[in-house]
């Protein structure tokens, strides 16, 4: 089993490439899923999806997400907070 940080079940290291790439490698050497779960100590679903999406695109990066773009906050929108 790993020393792995994790919440009833949920890993909080799979957004390590490095996880990605250990789940990964132990699926390509044939491992069941069940073995990596058991001796990585994610979720199913977290090693069940990494292996469909190495196999589908051969890549252990994130995703483009879609959603708000990042905002900055000016000094002087810091200064327009601060004094309001």
């Amino acid at each position: 089993m790993c020393d792995c940080p994790s919440l009833s079940g949920f890993s909080l290291l799979t957004n390590d490439p490095t996880q990605r790439e250990e789940l990964v490698e132990l699926h390509l050497q044939g491992l069941p899923l069940n073995a990596i779960v058991r001796r990585t100590g994610h979720d199913h679903k977290t090693v069940q999806q990494w292996a469909r999406r190495f196999a589908a695109e051969a890549s252990l990066l994130d995703r483009a997400r879609t959603g708000r773009p990042v905002t900055r906050v000016t000094r002087a929108w810091s200064l327009v907070f601060v004094v309001w």
